[in-house]
């Protein structure tokens, strides 16, 4: 994953806390992509990801 985010214009998010429902990340970097990731060997299920632009 550090190869990916060397790249030119790729970003990175870290949240310590467990999520809420829901949670909201603001983000002010313009993109094409996003990728939820879990940390460890913990479970990941996202019920729903909406992405919205401006």
């Amino acid at each position: 994953m550090t190869d990916t985010l060397v790249q030119p214009g790729v970003g990175s998010r870290h949240l310590t806390d467990q999520a809420g429902r829901p949670t909201k990340i603001l983000v002010s970097t313009p993109g094409k992509y996003i990728r939820v990731q879990a940390v460890g060997t913990g479970v990941l299920s996202p019920a729903e990801v909406v992405v919205r632009g401006v």
